[in-house]
């Protein structure tokens, strides 16, 4: 993970055109939040032109919801022409509702652009509905432009109806 920012920062002019990027995190071994925060607030801020991202959090076992705070605080300001965003945080088990809550309302929410969101949660994390209905409640409706959602629970034994409940509502109420 290093000798990416390590290019970013070296060689920035050559992404600054950039507007898709695919980071599967978990082939960089356990990372941390710390090279989260060095990720978002090093590289990120290079790829201004980038409309789609793709991250895959998944299996980072070692991130907490100070990750998700990071990208959100230090990330996502560098990506104002954002359309598609996908992330992946199924297997990491030390996301809770406050790390999603604080993604959803405040994340999304600066996401003008975005057209296309894709959310997988599957495996072990510490999720509940409190966190889904957060996303419903507070950060979909702020996503006038969004067309395509995708919610992957696959495997997640702390979603229940209720949760999903409260998805469906918005989705129909706010999004159709």
């Amino acid at each position: 993970l290093e000798s990416i920012i390590n290019k970013f920062e070296k060689d920035f002019s050559s992404f600054k055109q950039t507007e898709t990027l695919h980071l599967k995190l978990s082939e960089f071994g356990q990372i941390t939040n710390q090279e989260i925060k060095n990720l978002c607030s090093q590289g990120l801020k290079y790829l201004g032109k980038l409309t789609s991202l793709q991250l895959s959090f998944s299996k980072c076992m070692k991130i907490t919801d100070q990750a998700l705070h990071h990208f959100r605080s230090e990330g996502l300001q560098y990506l104002p022409q954002l359309t598609s965003l996908e992330l992946d945080f199924s297997g990491c088990p030390k996301i809770t509702d406050e790390g999603l809550s604080f993604l959803f309302t405040q994340g999304l929410q600066s996401l003008t652009h975005l057209i296309s969101l894709s959310l997988r949660f599957g495996g072990k994390h510490q999720a509940t509905d409190d966190g889904v209905k957060c996303l419903s409640s507070k950060g979909l409706r702020h996503l006038s432009q969004l067309n395509s959602l995708s919610l992957d629970f696959k495997g997640d034994k702390q979603l229940t109806d209720e949760g999903v409940n409260s998805l469906i509502a918005c989705t129909i109420k706010d999004l159709l």
